[in-house]
This record gives C-alpha cells, structure tokens and sequence, in this order.
C-alpha cells in the first residue's frame, strides 16, 4: 500500500456528494444529514452495516453491594441486564444482536435505527453497564474480513483507494489517502486510535464503504448483487437503506 500525495482519486467523492447543510440541528428548518451526505448517489443499491455491539458482564459478575446502590442510586437496568444474561447463557460469543435489542425494547429494526434509540429507552446509564459499543467510525477487525471477502468476488476489483479522515490528523502532515489491493484495508498506517479508514472504494468507482467517524454505523453502495451478498452475512449485521436515509443521531425516533 502506498501513500498518494495527489489526492484526485478522491474528487469523484468529494464532488459527488451532496454538500451538507449549513443549518445545524438547533435550526428549525434543518432537515438532517443523509446517506446522500456521505457519498454519490450514483450506485444501483446501498446498506448499513450496524457496528458491533458486546455484553459486558463485569456489573454482573463483581456487583455491587444494595448499599453501594442505594448511594450511587444506580437503577435496576433490568431489561437489559436480562438480555445480556440470555447473551451468555446463550453461547460462548459476547455478540449482541441490534435486531434483538430492538425487539426487547419495543422499537421497529428499521433502517433509521440509531443506538441512541436504545439509550432513549433505558434509565440513564444502564447501556454503558451492560453494554460495549457500538464503536464510531470503526469495524471490527472480522467485519473487515467479512465485507473484503463479499467484494472480493468481483474478481476486478481488487485495485483500491482508502482515505482516511480529516479531522485527527488536521495540521499534522499525515497521508490521507493511500492505494493498494482490497485485501489491505486492515492494515492502513494510522497512528493513535483512528485505525479505520473514512472510505474505501474500488479504483473503478463500481462500490464504495464510508464508516464516517461520528457514526456508530458503515454505509456501503454498490451493485445490487454485492449489497444482497452483505445483507445475507452471517457474520455482519445490515439492512438496505435508501440514499435519502437520514444518519445524524437526531433522526425521530419511533413512538411507542
């Protein structure tokens, strides 16, 4: 993989795009972001790949004690506590499910679906101790594996761009965008936690990834029979979206 001090390669993204609204949230004539926000309406299908979410059972297996509770005044958490308890009784894997969470809170797996829905649905801080994840703008090591394997079938495409993000590396000379072979997207030389590409795309223009670095979700266009290869992953968690799909984190959540 080598370092690209020309950074034309992306211009088909950074033009393509649709240029984000000034307005920010706090306007009331503001309509939100879009997956048309994040890359070109051009390609024939797209989904969103739910980061991975984790029990975590540290609360479960060191508890604290009823007085420390009651001083802290930590709430009972009990449905999800009850979930992350199935998780493990369930099989030997901490992974959980999006579609399960949603389920057990009573909210629709649709595409709009945001992880602060969930938090929304629990008392205060009762996600944060059960639950690790989802993480922002990143994959998991797997996923990589997963969705590389998917676009690899498109034995053509194996020539590729990656970019990282801007905002880490502002005033520090570091390379942003680097080409290489599809089967190196886990190995981009980033520094610090920023170990994720923002965008990944075949020199042919024929698919694109985007793990915006706000976003606790990967957004992927391309052909109709990749997008249908990712959707029926076993491994990775996604459901088809529509270019117009809102993806900021005030998106409206569903009434009860």
């Amino acid at each position: 993989m080598k370092a690209c001090l020309n950074e034309s390669a992306f211009d088909w993204i950074a033009h393509g795009r649709l240029q984000q609204d000034l307005l920010g949230p706090k306007d009331p004539a503001w309509t939100g972001n879009r997956v048309r926000h994040l890359m070109p309406c051009r390609f024939e299908a797209y989904a969103k790949i739910f980061h991975r979410l984790d029990a975590h059972y540290e609360n479960i297996d060191h508890p604290l004690s009823d007085e420390e509770i009651a001083i802290l005044k930590i709430p009972s958490c009990t449905p999800i506590r009850t979930l992350v308890e199935r998780v493990r009784m369930r099989n030997g894997s901490t992974r959980v499910r999006w579609r399960e969470v949603a389920d057990l809170l009573g909210l629709p797996f649709i595409p709009s679906l945001s992880d602060d829905w969930f938090r929304a649905r629990l008392e205060p801080g009762c996600w944060s101790r059960y639950i690790y994840g989802p993480g922002e703008g990143t994959l998991e090591p797997d996923e990589y594996a997963e969705i590389a394997s998917v676009l690899s079938d498109e034995k053509q495409l194996q020539d590729c761009f990656y970019r990282l993000a801007e905002v880490p590396y502002v005033g520090t000379g570091q390379a942003l965008l680097f080409h290489g072979a599809l089967e190196e997207v886990t190995a981009i030389p980033v520094q610090g936690t920023w170990n994720s590409p923002e965008y990944w795309w075949s020199s042919t223009h024929e698919w694109c990834v985007c793990s915006d670095y706000d976003l606790s979700f990967t957004i992927v266009g391309g052909p109709r029979r990749v997008i249908s290869r990712i959707l029926s992953s076993k491994l990775i968690e996604a459901i088809e979206v529509l270019p117009d799909l809102r993806v900021d984190y005030f998106a409206p959540m569903p009434s009860a």
